[in-house]
């Protein structure tokens, strides 16, 4: 007995130890967890480097001109086109994805001299219309290939890969102009917006940021401060109010402000937030894990709604003028923009990381969306009539792009596919 009470100061030490634990387990699980996460920053000084700024090459005209992934800033998920009645394969590009890596895969953008995507065997190419390869750029240390959407500013394109590099190159040959190694990896779509860049960088094993670069230079303006996990969710825009919001693995929306990178807000959602939000009329709009389709209010990041779907989604949403048009891995819905459900559909999808195309057609509205997991249907903007475009034998992962009387999409373990509007 006075041996054990000799050591007392033993089960004191254990039941202090147990109290911390609980306590720490109490903390981390709240708002107070993040509150403290961005008390100050978390990483050291990372000087930024004057890179030499392109000559002879000119950004877009106007906003307007930008080609960027969901169309604009806003990340709305519409573009502007005329659909046909059937189409017809016109070449594809064999063994252009290999399936690596469980995530969506590059998605095209195009103009008139051709097509611009990334593959996930470390690839990107630039097509002509002929389906003849005019350049191609390979990046040996991303083992994970490219992920994200690029976008085409005038003269200049831009994009990021899964070694964590953001890349500007020259549009028409094919020289890249700058790098910048900014993380661990790089699997969102680049937004810009006038002269600058803004990236979502991941770092290894469960962290990321915001990055603000100079377009010309590769200057390093701001990083924001450490979102306690990875985003793979790309940077929308509100003009309004000059955020930018995103969800992340933490399963936390946020917003950035585009001035100085602060955290004006963050909401914490029911699951990850893998999607891009949709920015219309000072709201966001975006699926979770938690089989959610939510918004959240942009000037105070305070819930709007919250409605429950089929299955946890990957999938970005897309606005229409009925509404807001969500997938998940079975079902497309058309939601009101107050969050009532007005239709859904089948989709027949088991596998599906790509998200839906409104394109519009002076006051028609056309979906584009994958179904029977392989497919490319076309469904009209009431989610009443559907139609198969092309029927596929490869998984369907990207968003397709609709350029003039085409189609383009690829596969997530086989073709790059373009499609041309039948006579």
């Amino acid at each position: 007995m006075k041996k054990l009470i000799s050591y007392w100061y033993v089960p004191a030490f254990l039941l202090l130890t147990g109290i911390i634990f609980v306590q720490q387990r109490t903390f981390l699980s709240t708002k107070h967890y993040y509150e403290y996460l961005f008390e100050k920053p978390r990483y050291s000084f990372w000087p930024a480097t004057t890179f030499q700024k392109p000559q002879d090459l000119n950004a877009a005209a106007s906003p307007s001109d930008i080609v960027m992934f969901r169309g604009n800033p806003a990340r709305q998920g519409w573009i502007q086109g005329s659909l046909g009645q059937q189409y017809q394969l016109e070449w594809s590009y064999p063994f252009f994805n290999s399936g690596a890596h469980n995530a969506a895969k590059g998605s095209p953008v195009a103009d008139d001299d051709g097509i611009y995507i990334g593959s996930d065997m470390g690839w990107f190419y630039h097509f002509g219309w002929d389906g003849k390869l005019k350049w191609k750029i390979f990046h040996e240390t991303a083992l994970k290939g490219i992920h994200g959407t690029p976008t085409i500013d005038g003269d200049f394109l831009f994009y990021g890969d899964y070694s964590g590099y953001l890349l500007a190159v020259n549009k028409k040959t094919g020289e890249v102009l700058w790098t910048r190694h900014l993380g661990d990896t790089l699997g969102a779509s680049p937004l810009v917006l006038g002269d600058v860049i803004y990236a979502n960088i991941e770092m290894n094993p469960s962290e990321g940021y915001i990055a603000k670069i100079d377009k010309y230079s590769g200057e390093l303006l701001f990083k924001s401060r450490l979102l306690g996990e990875q985003s793979h969710s790309s940077p929308a825009y509100d003009e309004t109010y000059q955020y930018l919001i995103f969800g992340a693995n933490n399963s936390v929306l946020f917003s950035v402000d585009t001035d100085k990178g602060e955290t004006p807000w963050f909401f914490q959602a029911p699951g990850q937030i893998k999607s891009t939000p949709v920015i219309y009329e000072g709201q966001s709009y975006y699926t979770d894990w938690g089989k959610r389709f939510s918004s959240n209010d942009n000037k105070t990041g305070n819930a709007v709604f919250s409605q429950p779907i089929k299955t946890m989604a990957i999938n970005s949403p897309a606005l229409s003028k009925n509404g807001l048009v969500v997938a998940d891995r079975e079902n497309l819905y058309l939601f009101s923009f107050k969050g009532e459900l007005l239709k859904e559909v089948p989709l027949r999808n088991t596998f599906f990381l790509g998200s839906p195309l409104i394109v519009r057609d002076s006051g028609k509205e056309s979906i584009l969306i994958a179904c029977n997991n392989t497919d490319l249907c076309v469904i009209d903007d009431s989610l009443k009539n559907e139609k198969v475009l092309f029927k596929g034998e490869r998984k369907f992962s990207s968003v397709p792009f609709v350029f003039k009387d085409r189609i383009i999409f690829s596969q997530d373990d086989g073709d790059l596919v373009v499609l041309k509007k039948s006579k």
